[in-house]
């Protein structure tokens, strides 16, 4: 698939993640409102955890189009912190469509510093968003407030007591 193909996919899947976010936040409101912790000094809950920030890559692939788009948005330069800190993350992660679209807003010209080696991350910039978008889809929250099936919601029910102390709320058992 050519590079412009991808940078329309990548910018469809933002969109998307922007409508799942807003999604998620509703259904999380609605997990909260059915469930509350069950604090047991017995059992206690099993900590959350965070996704960590990706390690720093010696040989990252975007390093020239990150130098590049530095020039015009680092603070220092009197750049957009904003979208530094953006095109920062895309560095890191080696999302070469996330800094291709913050070029493209400052009419930034880096067609010379797509090479081939580079195409290959155009596939995984997509993946970067699908993943997002699937663990949002693919939370307790969403599967809670998504499905009808009672025997289903029974299930997350019992998962969620024996291996969280998560209980639901006595307001649950209204709907």
């Amino acid at each position: 698939m050519s590079y412009k193909k991808w940078i329309h996919k990548y910018k469809f899947l933002q969109e998307d993640l922007i409508d799942t976010q807003k999604q998620f936040e509703e259904y999380a409101q609605i997990f909260n409102k059915d469930f509350s912790i069950k604090i047991d000094e017995d059992n206690p809950p099993e900590p959350i955890e965070i996704d960590p920030l990706p390690d720093r890559i010696n040989d990252n692939l975007c390093k020239s189009i990150f130098k590049r788009l530095s020039k015009t948005l680092h603070p220092d330069r009197d750049g957009n912190n904003e979208d530094f800190i953006k095109a920062s993350d895309n560095y890191r992660n080696q999302d070469i469509i996330g800094l291709y679209v913050i070029a493209e807003k400052y009419n930034i010209d880096i067609e010379d510093l797509i090479t081939d080696n580079i195409l290959p991350l155009f596939e995984s910039s997509c993946e970067l968003l699908e993943d997002q978008i699937e663990k949002k889809t693919g939370s307790i929250a969403w599967r809670w407030s998504t499905t009808t099936d009672p025997k289903e919601k029974e299930l997350t029910i019992k998962y969620l007591k024996e291996n969280h102390n998560v209980i639901p709320k006595e307001n649950y058992e209204n709907k």
